[in-house]
């Protein structure tokens, strides 16, 4: 689905921004609850554009609901936003990896500009809107297999889910409302598990159940499979994957 050249770029300056701040393991308790309480934020920012969009196009009065078919566009819509937003997070936090202990990047210039500063997310955003209208998140920059591998534990479970979203070239879904699914991406749908120990025969039907009309159900985990996740994941036809 195209999306409109304003809302791709707002999409990416939040990403940018969101990405920035992202907390290291060992920030405060403080510092990772105010990360998610910008995770939110920015999920409800994406949730009014992709109603704004579908004010725009529907025409529907504003006492009126989207019939289910105009819902599943506006649903969709969010989601390429969500992708899009996922992948400047991805590409913030890969550019931050670069940071020296100064506070300086190794190479000077434009490759890894200072995303602190409001105008020049304004500007990265602004230039892929219009140079690449149609475009992947590459086109700003893609994290890849840049970006450090998730640390075990649930402070860094959403860190871990942007991770596989970007070797996905997919998005995070909105923690407070993602039904099981922690990410969309190469068509697959994913659940994130981010744990001290391997995942079970629950979370493999979980993610069957959930995955539904949405995408190959799928599972990363940090730490490996019960013999009888595996075996459950082959009846169901579920993709494991370790990470």
């Amino acid at each position: 689905m195209q999306i409109e050249p304003l809302h791709r770029q707002k999409a990416v300056e939040l990403g940018l921004l969101f990405g920035e701040g992202y907390p290291n393991i060992h920030d405060s308790a403080a510092a990772i609850s105010e990360a998610a309480r910008r995770d939110r934020e920015m999920q409800r920012e994406l949730n009014d554009i992709a109603a704004e969009f579908g004010d725009a196009h529907f025409h529907v009065a504003p006492e009126n609901d989207f019939t289910p078919s105009q819902l599943r566009i506006a649903k969709l819509y969010l989601a390429e936003l969500g992708s899009i937003a996922s992948k400047a997070i991805a590409t913030a936090l890969q550019w931050r990896a670069l940071l020296g202990k100064d506070g300086t990047y190794p190479e000077a210039g434009t490759q890894y500009p200072h995303l602190r500063d409001a105008a020049t997310r304004k500007e990265i955003a602004r230039e892929f809107a219009t140079k690449h209208p149609t475009a992947a998140m590459s086109g700003v920059g893609s994290a890849g297999g840049s970006l450090r591998r998730p640390r075990p534990g649930t402070a860094e479970a959403r860190y871990a889910e942007l991770w596989v979203a970007s070797h996905l070239g997919g998005g995070a879904t909105a923690a407070s409302n993602d039904r099981g699914i922690d990410v969309l991406g190469g068509g697959y749908a994913v659940q994130v598990k981010n744990l001290a120990s391997p995942v079970g025969r629950p979370v493999v039907q979980s993610i069957f159940g959930a995955a539904q009309g949405h995408g190959k159900p799928a599972i990363w985990s940090n730490r490996g499979f019960t013999s009888g996740a595996v075996a459950e994941a082959r009846r169901l036809d579920v993709a494991l994957f370790s990470f």
